[in-house]
């Protein structure tokens, strides 16, 4: 499956599989101007006073949230690609540095799986460091 087709599916909301760096960039980036603007508009649509500004603020103010929950959701599967554990999200909320960690981790880095792209669980990660030595087996 190519990106311009994950585009049209469930993928893209969905926090299961993995994301290549260049996914990672482009649905980011994507995302986030588009949270960005949606919010500062449904922000004056709903302060604006008007009958039908509280419905317009709203429904984009929820068009923003699903933004960033499609910039979250690209991340976890950029996270998984990596081969990190999902808690290191956490991480990124720290400010600053964990921005910067995060952009680093996602933006820059390649894949800790060369070769053909395929469907990571936790198990087959687990499976997988266990095999070379990386990380304790998995229960």
């Amino acid at each position: 499956m190519t990106f311009g087709n994950k585009i049209y599916t469930m993928h893209i909301i969905s926090i299961n599989g993995t994301a290549d760096r260049f996914e990672w960039w482009v649905t980011t980036l994507i995302s986030d101007v588009v949270a960005q603007l949606t919010a500062i508009i449904g922000v004056f649509y709903w302060s604006s006073g008007k009958s039908y500004g509280e419905l317009a603020g709203g429904g984009l103010i929820a068009l923003a949230g699903l933004s960033l929950w499609i910039s979250i959701a690209v991340t976890f599967r950029r996270l998984r690609d990596r081969g990190r554990p999902l808690w290191t999200f956490a991480l990124g909320l720290t400010p600053v540095v964990g921005w910067l960690w995060l952009l680093v981790e996602c933006g820059f880095l390649p894949s800790a799986y060369r070769g053909a792209k395929r469907t990571l669980t936790i198990r087959t990660v687990k499976a997988e460091q266990a095999a070379h030595g990386d990380a304790e087996p998995a229960p």
